[in-house]
């Protein structure tokens, strides 16, 4: 664990402003969605708790066999119902797109929502999912194959006791590995990019890199190898380390 190497657990005194927000937003939409079941969908689907198990079984029916005569009705109050449910049923946007604002450290979600994952109202998107290397999203998953054999996804290359950085410049960044950033080309040789994904995803040029924590959230990133971009991933990784 990074822990271990670094002899102190300064740097997971974020875990409050990270993931409090998190909580408190599951904790609610957790809150709703169990208020909508009696309020929504039970009175979409005509059953309920004061009603016979015989009359909630006729409800069903009406929904399950598509020649009564309420079929359609009962059909489309669900539909609708199962809108108002997306947040729970259909809520990729909540389970893998959620975010933590406060690592964005130069506000490069600001301009773009987070890469559509806010909507215009900067609202969190539930129920969709977009891909993103601005720091403080999940690093994407894509498939690589590595050493012209084997198929890994980029999650699977992550380490739980240093940093990753990935770049498809090996040569600009192979000074930057130590004990505490380990570094993954994509060069088409060590490891190939199968269906282009990390030239769609990764939001850095050619020369520039993806620096991801152990816990699989983007650190920082650099859309090029100048010297400067070098010194500051050095500066970005001690203020995370808090040294």
């Amino acid at each position: 664990m990074l822990q271990d190497k670094l002899g102190k657990s300064d740097f997971l005194d974020t875990y409050d402003e990270e993931r409090r927000p998190i909580g408190e937003r599951v904790a609610q939409s957790s809150l709703v969605n169990m208020q909508s079941h009696n309020m929504i969908m039970d009175k979409a689907l005509g059953i309920g708790r004061d009603t016979s198990v015989a009359e909630n079984k006729s409800a069903i029916q009406a929904l399950v066999d598509e020649s009564h005569s309420c079929h359609s009705q009962v059909h489309a109050d669900v539909q609708r119902a199962q809108s108002v449910l997306d947040s729970e049923f259909k809520a990729l946007g909540t389970e893998i797109g959620w975010f933590y604002p406060t690592a964005d450290i130069n506000n490069e979600g600001r301009d773009n929502f987070h890469d559509g994952q806010l909507d215009s109202d900067g609202k969190l998107n539930t129920t969709e999912y977009h891909p993103s290397t601005i720091p403080g999203h999940h690093f994407p998953h894509m498939w690589f194959r590595k050493e012209g054999h084997v198929v890994v996804s980029s999650r699977d290359l992550l380490c739980l006791d240093r940093f990753v950085l990935f770049t498809a410049d090996l040569t600009a960044w192979s000074r930057v590995e130590h004990e505490l950033i380990h570094v993954v080309p994509i060069d088409g040789k060590k490891l190939e990019d199968i269906d282009g994904k990390w030239g769609q995803l990764s939001g850095v040029e050619g020369k520039g890199a993806v620096l991801v924590r152990p816990d699989g959230i983007v650190a920082w990133r650099s859309k090029s190898a100048e010297d400067n971009n070098v010194n500051r991933l050095y500066a970005v990784l001690a203020k995370i380390l808090r040294q």
